[in-house]
């Protein structure tokens, strides 16, 4: 379950994110559908690597916007979730 908090800095990262085409991801994305009992302080979005600037930049500006504090996480290739081709057959 996510608390008060939590859910509002999902808020404002999602509204961030949002019009580069971004969206929830990892754990916190189950259990806003209620199919993971717990939550993660981490927030994942999910983007392209086309708008990926952009969303981190409107993000960590949005979060500083709503007073917290947000720091990037480097980008590191074991982080990165990708597949031969997976641009040209990803479901729109």
């Amino acid at each position: 379950m996510l608390q008060d908090r939590h859910r509002r800095l999902i808020q404002v990262t999602l509204e961030a994110a949002a019009p580069y085409g971004a969206a929830l991801g990892g754990r916190n994305a189950l259990a806003v559908h209620g199919l993971a009992r717990q939550a993660t302080k981490l927030i994942d979005v999910v983007t392209s690597r086309d708008t990926l600037p952009e969303t981190a930049t409107a993000v960590e500006q949005a979060l500083h916007r709503a007073g917290c504090q947000a720091d990037r996480v480097p980008q590191a290739p074991e982080l990165e979730n990708t597949w031969p081709g997976g641009r040209d057959t990803a479901a729109e």
